[in-house]
């Protein structure tokens, strides 16, 4: 039979009305719930109550609990009814922390003398058996080697037998008590050095729940309280092992989800069952409201300076002076290129259990974290995966080939944003991360600099010239060749990223010089991020041709970048 309860605001006189019996046992934190922020807590009771009303007076619980989060529940008793729970904070004196736990440690103490003895028990009952055999071997071993061996008759060896295994039993029993009592010790012992454990420092405050119950009749009966914890996380990380093929073939990526797990309560959590989730109880839970605006009409003011240049070049460059004033000279800077941004990002697994919108890890065997700062690590689960590989390479600002593996997530739930450690052909080679991803959709990674891979640009025309019989215009003129070479023994795609400026003044223009023609421009919505996408098959070299000129007049100074 099962029942639940549920916290309420106010406490509730039992029906009866009479005195109630109060019970005030130690509980234990069985399960844990992580979250990416907080966590929700079970602990576990049992308690024989009598029949009649009750009150059950939980003392141990930390007291940053949610209160209204509290859910207590039972199971084993016939007739047991929750009638109310009621929650307080209370100081912890420390006066009272210290009485406890000398009280506390004198248990332990008592129980470390009862083993002591139990460790003599055994010593003496080894003893007894080794005199034993000892009496047993000078019956049929000679005492030296002239000595003739000794004879029994049947009925007398019959009866030496009977005695020392008789003995021997005996002596096996006590020693097998002994032992098992002494299990019992300890585990004795480590469940009281949990409770000093629990004891709080002073100042600190605990919460007192009283949970009201009516049994109809006497019944052993488990409870469980469960809530709500903010000062716990979970946050997680990657190894990605990629595996090079060495005459090609498909590459083979091992992608292990880890979860980092820690919490700083007022509570330990000790050989407990540790589930991991993805929702996010602490997060907004709706979208935010969106308010009305209304478009003021203001007349910009123009410094006097910026107000002659208007004028003075209004018609050649109305465009760029009719957008808004900067807020600053950094504004009107050329954006530098990055390159292509990496979404770089036999071990117990968890079990996973996905539901419409989360995942939950639960984490196989029972698992101790510490309420001391220290992170308790874990393995969730390990995908094999096949890769694409290729290499990317911005010569502009290095020419070093970086090495990317491309794949498609695989396995059960979500893969959440975390560090990845990389490994290549077993070797560590640093660290990158990957965003949140959904199981089918394309991830990639970057494994460092493939050697395998030389890339050189090199400048072959840079010139400044004037143009033009009725007007004048300057022209700076730009050429590079960037020569490719794959040293392996395979196939490897090879990704060349460079740009094309551009310019926001109408007379200004930029004009692509003959040269290689790329794959893709505007790569990733950039402006004038150009890329060459090269099938590089073993041991070949390609060189790509790229250049531009710029054309303004002569009046206005064009500041160039390289």
């Amino acid at each position: 039979m099962k029942f639940i309860g549920f916290c309420l605001l106010a406490s509730t006189v039992l029906a009866n009305g009479a005195s109630a019996d109060v019970y005030r046992p130690i509980s234990r934190v069985d399960s844990v719930t992580v979250f990416a922020m907080g966590a929700d807590v079970t602990r576990q009771l049992e308690v024989e109550l009598k029949a009649g009303d009750h009150q059950l007076i939980l003392e141990d619980l930390p007291g940053e609990i949610e209160t209204t989060s509290i859910r207590v529940s039972g199971e084993g008793g016939q007739g047991v009814e929750i009638a109310s729970v009621d929650s307080k904070l209370q100081p912890i004196r420390s006066e009272d922390t210290d009485a406890d736990r000398k009280r506390l440690q004198k248990q332990i103490d008592v129980l470390l003398d009862e083993r002591a003895a139990l460790d003599q028990t055994l010593a003496d009952a080894e003893t007894q058996r080794q005199f034993l055999m000892g009496l047993a071997d000078k019956h049929f071993v000679p005492a030296a080697s002239t000595d003739a061996a000794k004879s029994l008759d049947p009925a007398s060896f019959g009866g030496l037998l009977d005695v020392m295994g008789q003995r021997l039993d005996g002596l096996a029993k006590i020693a097998q008590a002994a032992k098992a009592r002494q299990k019992q010790i300890d585990e004795a012992s480590a469940e009281l050095q949990r409770a000093i454990s629990l004891l709080a420092p002073e100042g600190e405050e605990r919460l007192r729940v009283t949970v009201h119950l009516a049994a109809a009749q006497a019944a052993t009966t488990k409870f469980k309280i469960s809530y709500r914890i903010q000062n716990a996380a979970w946050r997680p990380y990657y190894d990605a092992k990629l595996k090079v093929p060495q005459k090609g073939g498909p590459a083979k990526l091992e992608l292990v989800r880890r979860a980092e797990v820690s919490q700083s309560t007022t509570e330990s959590w000790d050989n407990v069952q540790l589930t991991l989730s993805t929702a996010r109880p602490m997060g907004t839970t709706i979208a935010p409201d969106i308010g009305e605006q209304e478009i003021h009409a203001h007349e910009q003011l123009l410094g006097n300076e910026y107000a002659a240049s208007k004028v003075q070049l209004n018609s050649r460059s109305k465009k760029q002076f009719d957008e808004p004033l900067p807020a600053s000279p950094a504004a009107l800077a050329q954006p530098e290129l990055s390159g292509i941004a990496e979404d770089a990002a036999v071990q117990r697994q968890a079990a996973i259990e996905i539901s419409g919108y989360q995942a939950s890890y639960s984490v196989t065997g029972r698992v101790s974290v510490d309420n001391s700062g220290s992170s308790k690590r874990v393995r969730i689960t390990g995908d094999a995966l096949n890769a694409k590989l290729s290499v990317v390479s911005v010569p502009r600002q290095d020419t070093n080939a970086y090495l990317t593996a491309s794949f498609a997530v695989s396995g059960d739930g979500p893969l959440l944003p975390g560090t990845v450690n990389l490994y290549r052909d077993e070797v560590y080679v640093g660290q990158g991360a990957l965003p949140i991803l959904a199981a089918g959709e394309d991830a990639k990674l970057g494994f460092g600099v493939d050697d395998q891979v030389k890339i050189t640009r090199k400048e072959i025309k840079r010139q400044k010239s004037e143009e033009g019989i009725i007007s004048t215009s300057n022209v700076e003129s730009r050429l590079w060749d960037i020569a490719v070479k794959n040293l392996h023994d395979f196939e490897m795609p090879v990704t060349i990223l460079d740009r094309l400026p551009y310019a926001t003044i109408d007379d200004v223009q930029i004009v692509a010089l003959p040269g290689t023609e790329p794959t893709e421009k505007d790569v990733e919505k950039k402006r004038g991020v150009l890329a060459w996408q090269l099938p590089l098959k073993a041991r070949t070299e390609q060189t790509i041709r790229f250049g531009y000129k710029v054309v303004s007049p002569k009046e206005i100074v064009v500041g160039m970048v390289d």
